[in-house]
C-alpha cells in the first residue's frame, strides 16, 4: 500500500475500526464497546498506510477509538492523548446493557421521531443541543489551528456533525435543526476508517475546510 499523504497544517479525523456494535453483536456500556478482530486488523493496516508520523495522535476516550489509535501511537512512539470527540450517546446507557442494534432500533426511531433537542434520555446520555455545542467547540479550535498536523480518532456521528455544521451557528433549541441533522446523517456515509481531511488556519486567521475522503477505505479490509 502506498503511504497516505498527511502533513501540517492539515488534520485527519478518522472514524474508528469495526466495533462489536457495528458487527451487530450484543454490547454493554457504550463507552466500552471494543473493536472486533476485523477492527483491530483495520487499525494495524491504517498505521501502515499513514506513513509519516503525525504531530500528535488523539482519540476519544471510548474504547473503540482508543484501540484504533493504538497502532499509530506505537508505530511512531507517541503518547496517548484525548480530545472531546466521543460519540453522541443519546440513549441512556443503562437501558442499552445487553442489547444489540436491532434491540435498540425502536428506541432510536422513537428518539428521532420526537426530535426534542433538549431531551436527555437518562444518566450518561447527552442531549442533541449538548452534543452540537461540543462539536462546535472542537470545530472552532480546529479552525484556529489547535490540532495542526494531528490525527484524531473519533466516531461517525461526530464527523457527520462537523460536516453538517460547516461554519454556521445553528439554533440549538430548534427541532428543525435536529431533523436537518438526522436527514443529513442518512444521506452521508462515513464507514469505519473513513477520513475527514481538514484544512485549518491560525488564531489570527481562522479557517476550516472539510473534505470526506473514502478513496483508501477498501484497502483496510
Amino acid at each position: 500500500m502506498s503511504a497516505l499523504p498527511h502533513a501540517p497544517p492539515a488534520v485527519l479525523l478518522v472514524r474508528h475500526g469495526e466495533s462489536a456494535s457495528n458487527a451487530g453483536l450484543v454490547t454493554y456500556e457504550p463507552a466500552q464497546i471494543p473493536l472486533t478482530r476485523r477492527g483491530h486488523a483495520q487499525a494495524r493496516r491504517f498505521a501502515e498506510l499513514l506513513g509519516a508520523p503525525p504531530a500528535r495522535v488523539l482519540s476519544s476516550t471510548y474504547t473503540r477509538a482508543v484501540e484504533t489509535a493504538r497502532p499509530v501511537r506505537e508505530e511512531h512512539g507517541l503518547i496517548q492523548e484525548f480530545a472531546a470527540v466521543h460519540e453522541f450517546t443519546y440513549l441512556a446507557p443503562t437501558r442499552c446493557i445487553g442489547t444489540d442494534r436491532n434491540d435498540r432500533r425502536p428506541w432510536v426511531e422513537a428518539y428521532w421521531r420526537r426530535c426534542d433537542p433538549l431531551r436527555v434520555d437518562g444518566p450518561g446520555a447527552e442531549s442533541f443541543a449538548e452534543f452540537v455545542t461540543r462539536v462546535i467547540r472542537f470545530r472552532d479550535a480546529l479552525a484556529r489551528g489547535a490540532y495542526s498536523g494531528d490525527v484524531v480518532f473519533t466516531h461517525g456521528l461526530f464527523m457527520k456533525a462537523l460536516m453538517w455544521l460547516g461554519e454556521r451557528a445553528p439554533d440549538l433549541q430548534s427541532p428543525h435543526e435536529m431533523r436537518s441533522f438526522n436527514k443529513f446523517t442518512g444521506e452521508h456515509w462515513v464507514p469505519n476508517l473513513g477520513l475527514l481531511r481538514v484544512t485549518t488556519g491560525s488564531p489570527s486567521r481562522p479557517q476550516l475546510r472539510l473534505k470526506l475522503d473514502l478513496t483508501r477505505v477498501h484497502e483496510l479490509g
